[in-house]
C-alpha cells in the first residue's frame, strides 16, 4: 500500500514537469526552478504522506490486536464450551470449558484436528452440521446429549472456518421437568378436589340423613330392649352405621386432600392413598 501511495504521489507532483516538457519551454532557468520546486513539493508530500500512512497503519494494527485479545479473553471467560476451527477441521481456538468437556487442556488442542480430539466424532451431530453449514453458508442450531449432558449447540460460518457454541442445559431441563411434574400433580389434585366436592354434594347429603336414621333406630331399640341381650338385627344395624361413617370419613378425606399419593390395589391398579388422612380425621 505504501509503494502504491508513493507512486501515485510522484505521478501527481510530476504533472507540471510533463506539462512544461510538452509545451517545449524555452526558458531553461525557469524550467529548472520549476523542477526544483516540484521535487521539494514531491519530497514533502511523500514524506508527510508516508508518515501519516505508517502512523494510521500502526494505530489500526494495535486496535486490531487489542480487539482480537479482547475477543479471546471474552471467549475464554465464557463458562459454556466454545471452539473455533477451519474448514479442514483444524482447531484454532478452544476455551477452558470445551477443553474440560474433551478431558484435555486448551493449550493442547490448538492445531489439532477436531476428529482427533473429539471422541465419537463419526457418530456426532456436529459432523453432519459442519457439512450443512459449509454447504448452505447459514448457521445451524440443534440439541444433543453428549456424555450424559444435554446441550443446545449453535454453529456459525466465519471467514476462517466455523465456530461452535454449546450451552449446557442439563440443569435447566431437569428443573423444567420437575416444574412440569409439579404442574401435572397440581392439576391432578385440583381434578380430585372437584370430584370430591361433587361426591360430597351427591353422597354426603343423603348419607347424613341415613346415619341419623340408623342412630335413631338403634337408640329406640336399645330403649325398648333395655337390659336384654343384643340380637342379630341390632348387630346388622350397627355394621350399616359403621360403614356409613366410613363413607363419610372417606369423602371428608378427599375434600381435604393436599398431596396426591397412590398405593397398589389389585394387580397393576392403583388407588389414592387416604390412610393418613383418614387416621387424622378419625
Amino acid at each position: 500500500m505504501l509503494v502504491v501511495f508513493i507512486l501515485v504521489a510522484l505521478a501527481i507532483e510530476a504533472t507540471p514537469v510533463w506539462w512544461l516538457i510538452l509545451k517545449r519551454v524555452d526558458n531553461v532557468p525557469q524550467f529548472f526552478r520549476t523542477i526544483g520546486t516540484d521535487a521539494i513539493c514531491s519530497f514533502t508530500t511523500i514524506a508527510l504522506g508516508s508518515w501519516l500512512f505508517l502512523r494510521v497503519t500502526s494505530r489500526l494494527t494495535d486496535k486490531l490486536e487489542q480487539n482480537e485479545q479482547f475477543l479471546r479473553e471474552l471467549l475464554t471467560s465464557i463458562q459454556s464450551p466454545v471452539v473455533a476451527f477451519t474448514e479442514e477441521l483444524v482447531i484454532t481456538f478452544a476455551n477452558a470449558s470445551w477443553a474440560k468437556m474433551m478431558n484435555t487442556e486448551p493449550g493442547k488442542v490448538a492445531g489439532k484436528r477436531l476428529p482427533d480430539v473429539m471422541p465419537g466424532w463419526e457418530s456426532t451431530k456436529l459432523r453432519t452440521a459442519c457439512g450443512q453449514v459449509l454447504e448452505t453458508q447459514e448457521h445451524c442450531h440443534y440439541s444433543v446429549e453428549y456424555y450424559g449432558r444435554d446441550f443446545d449447540v449453535w454453529l456459525w460460518r466465519t471467514r476462517e472456518g466455523l465456530v461452535l457454541f454449546a450451552d449446557d442445559v442439563t440443569e435447566r431441563k431437569l428443573v423444567a421437568s420437575e416444574l412440569a411434574e409439579a404442574r401435572r400433580k397440581e392439576e391432578e389434585l385440583q381434578a380430585i378436589q372437584r370430584t370430591a366436592a361433587t361426591i360430597a354434594h351427591e353422597v354426603n347429603n343423603p348419607l347424613a340423613g341415613q346415619i341419623a336414621l340408623l342412630q335413631m333406630m338403634l337408640e329406640e331399640r336399645h330403649a325398648a330392649n333395655a337390659g336384654a341381650q343384643v340380637n342379630e338385627l341390632d348387630e346388622m344395624l350397627g355394621q350399616v352405621l359403621e360403614q356409613s361413617e366410613r363413607i363419610k370419613h372417606a369423602v371428608a378425606a378427599l375434600q381435604n386432600l393436599s398431596e396426591v399419593k397412590y398405593r397398589p390395589y389389585v394387580g397393576k391398579t392403583e388407588i389414592l392413598d387416604l390412610r393418613q388422612r383418614l387416621t387424622s380425621i378419625s
